[in-house]
């Protein structure tokens, strides 16, 4: 039971599948950005499902959203629904053609008011009867027109109204075209579905109904196909966007820092996640383009942490030679006879390191390996020298 909302049900709320919404909580807050819209019939209102998989309806027109179908639309989805079944072709046909003769008989009627009031008689005529005949006495009337001029006149007349005719009645089906392909645009449909199943959600739409019968199928597997190319590519142009958008906001991140060797893609989150352009990506391709420059940073890291080991070791190497030189020299001074290499004692780590401070390769490796590397690259170096030693030996 809860006792915000009042609301008792038998399965526990907040499981695999559940999400709990407080009572009074606005439905567009609730589900999240928009997952898929679809317009129900030629109304204002559409039916939305969020990110989190929530329906609930929204007035386009007044922007009021509420969670249950209002009941002004409620017949029209169960139909897009299934629940009653649509009508058959004949059915639509007789009330296409019920329309048509409503329209007839309004156009009758008004036809007859016209001519009714069109018919009244003139006054004041003899006037004007007096003065024609002054002018017919006078030799005044205006010169009459050729019959082959009058008869050429007429043709261009007739001609310019066939033209406007035709330039009116192709604007006219163009426009139908085009409504057509925005319905086809608008509804919310799958892949490209077959006219019968996507006839449910385009047959009360005053603009799928402009076009007749005979024509809307062959309309429909005309554009269907096109359509949903249109829809592929803008939904490609949109992602495209989307990524494009998002390896900037990556990019800017790195230039401060933000993003570096110890970063995780919850730290880097915590840091941008109110930004745009981090809400418009998916949460999966979100974190694998984060890891991917985390893991970027620390390869880069661990290849300058190994050239600096590589350079340190080179430094003992350097040291260890000329310390090897100077120790067989000052034996063979002292006894003035050829001293043997393996008779010099390896030096120590707490001696060395006061003279090894001031070359940079020194700093450039943590304390924390540097005995380390010091003593494994001591090993190797009078190991080699052994090994030499005795093969001298044996070619003598």
């Amino acid at each position: 039971h809860c006792t915000t909302s009042k609301e008792s049900r038998w399965v526990r709320p907040a499981g695999k599948t559940d999400v709990v919404v407080v009572a009074g909580t606005n439905p567009q807050q609730a589900a999240g950005e928009v997952l898929e819209y679809e317009t129900i019939g030629n109304t204002p209102w559409l039916r939305i499902t969020g990110e989190n998989g929530m329906t609930y309806f929204r007035n386009k027109e007044t922007n009021v959203s509420r969670w249950a179908c209002p009941d002004e639309i409620l017949t029209i989805v169960r139909e897009l629904d299934g629940e009653i079944p649509p009508p058959t072709e004949e059915e639509m046909q007789q009330q296409q053609q019920q329309v048509g003769e409503a329209q007839q008989d309004a156009d009758k009627k008004g036809d007859g008011e016209g001519e009714g009031e069109a018919k009244e008689p003139e006054e004041g005529g003899g006037e004007n009867d007096v003065g024609d005949e002054k002018m017919a006495g006078e030799g005044g009337e205006p010169p009459e027109k050729e019959e082959g001029e009058e008869s050429s006149d007429e043709e261009e007349s007739d001609d310019e109204q066939q033209l406007d005719e035709e330039k009116r009645r192709l604007i006219e089906q163009m426009k139908k075209v085009e409504d057509f392909k925005d319905v086809l645009r608008e509804i919310n449909i799958t892949g490209i579905p077959p006219y019968d199943k996507a006839l449910p959600k385009l047959m009360y739409d005053s603009r799928f109904t402009a076009v007749s019968t005979d024509q809307r199928r062959i309309m429909y597997d005309k554009f269907i196909k096109e359509i949903a190319e249109e829809k592929r590519r803008q939904r490609t142009k949109s992602k495209k966007e989307v990524h494009d958008k998002f390896v900037e906001l990556l990019d800017e991140a790195e230039r401060r820092d933000d993003i570096h060797p110890s970063s995780t893609v919850e730290t880097v989150a915590l840091r941008y996640q109110d930004d745009h352009r981090w809400k418009a990506m998916d949460s999966k391709t979100r974190r694998t383009l984060v890891q991917e420059r985390i893991n970027v940073r620390k390869k880069a890291r661990e290849e300058r942490r190994e050239a600096a080991r590589k350079a340190f070791r080179d430094m003992i190497y350097e040291f260890l030679q000329s310390y090897v030189q100077r120790e067989t020299e000052s034996r063979e001074k002292e006894s003035r006879r050829e001293t043997d290499v393996s008779r010099v004692e390896p030096p120590r780590w707490q001696r060395v390191k006061q003279g090894l401070r001031d070359d940079p390769r020194y700093s450039a490796v943590t304390s924390a390996t540097r005995e380390d590397i010091f003593e494994r690259v001591c090993g190797e170096f009078f190991r080699a020298h052994g090994r030499k030693r005795e093969r001298e030996r044996e070619r003598g």
